[in-house]
């Protein structure tokens, strides 16, 4: 189970400058940052996680070889308690987004019955400013621009319009509501190159 502790202030995963400089998009920073805020909310869904950086509590079974933590990138671990015992910085050892427990500077399992850990977890977002570094994939802003730009492009178009032939009287092929090609987001570039970052739904 994953709490918030600390959200983020921003999860736009690219800015509408951005949009505008990279992809060549003419439309008003308004409607650029809504249709961003969309785009990030489908992704998030899409991928089952945030990839904004933010403060999490995280309750685990806590027994086997390692735990996963799940707001990854891990960048700093404040607190760490098993079955309500809280344990020092000695006692666990964090490698990529997997918690060891140690003893003695070895490797050990974990044994109880709830592990709990607070963290700060994921992504700083890109930015307009000048300057400016962040850690999120050039993949998901891709996605996420990429979202953006066929939202623009299909605005005064009939969403379920599939075809039309202009020639005579016409031809003209509709979609079932809901319907898409692909998978969740309709878009199936944008659908690769977030492939890696699912998180599995657990029960």
């Amino acid at each position: 189970m994953l709490t918030v502790i600390t959200a983020a202030t921003n999860r736009q995963l690219t800015t509408p400058d951005r949009v505008k400089a990279i992809l060549g998009v003419d439309a008003s920073d308004a409607r650029l940052a809504f249709l961003i805020d969309t785009a990030t909310s489908s992704i998030e869904g899409f991928c089952n996680r945030v990839f904004a950086q933010q403060t999490v509590r995280q309750t685990m079974c806590g027994s086997g070889a390692r735990a996963i933590l799940s707001q990854a990138p891990v960048t700093t671990i404040t607190a760490v308690t098993l079955d309500g015992q809280p344990l020092g910085q000695d006692d666990y050892s964090l490698e990529g987004d997997a918690l060891y427990r140690m003893r003695r500077g070895v490797r050990a399992l974990w044994q109880g019955r709830a592990l709990v850990v607070d963290y700060v977890g994921g992504y700083t977002l890109p930015s307009d400013e000048q300057g400016a570094a962040w850690t999120l994939p050039a993949s998901v802003e891709r996605a996420a621009m990429l979202l953006v730009a066929a939202a623009v492009s299909s605005t005064g178009r009939d969403p379920l319009l599939k075809s039309e032939n202009v020639q005579g009287v016409g031809s003209f092929s509709y979609a079932a509501p809901g319907s898409t090609s692909t998978g969740g987001l309709g878009h199936g570039e944008a659908e690769a190159l977030l492939a890696r970052f699912e998180m599995p739904v657990v029960a």
